[in-house]
């Protein structure tokens, strides 16, 4: 269903030039590593940002302590840093944003294609 919604999005180019951050969680201790990777390769083909901060959070059901804060801190780290890093990377994308965009690439190849 994530795919799906981001395919519909993804038609109104609406995710270009944005930064993307994940945060995967699973019952094991992988954290949904691999779906975090692909979403990763899929906010590239969308012409999006992908963080390298993006997170996992493995053993979910004891991630968080009963007040919903990270019982680990490196966890809340973590956090902390994706958080700060979509901050920082959505204003600068904003601000290239607001001096112009190149169209999106398919459709530029497209026009040259159409052009030769």
């Amino acid at each position: 269903m994530l795919k799906n919604a981001l395919d519909s999005v993804w038609l109104s180019f609406a995710f270009r030039n944005k930064p993307f951050g994940v945060v995967s969680y699973s019952g094991g201790a992988t954290g949904g590593v691999r779906a975090a990777e692909h979403l990763a390769q899929i906010a590239v083909e969308m012409e999006s940002a992908p963080l390298q901060s993006s997170m996992t959070v493995p053993n979910v059901s004891s991630a968080f302590g009963d007040d919903a804060t990270p019982a680990d801190p490196w966890l809340r780290a973590r956090l902390t840093a994706l958080l700060d890093d979509l901050s920082w990377w959505g204003r600068a994308l904003h601000a290239a944003r607001a001096e112009g965009q190149l169209p999106p690439a398919k459709l530029r190849i497209r026009a040259a294609m159409s052009a030769a």
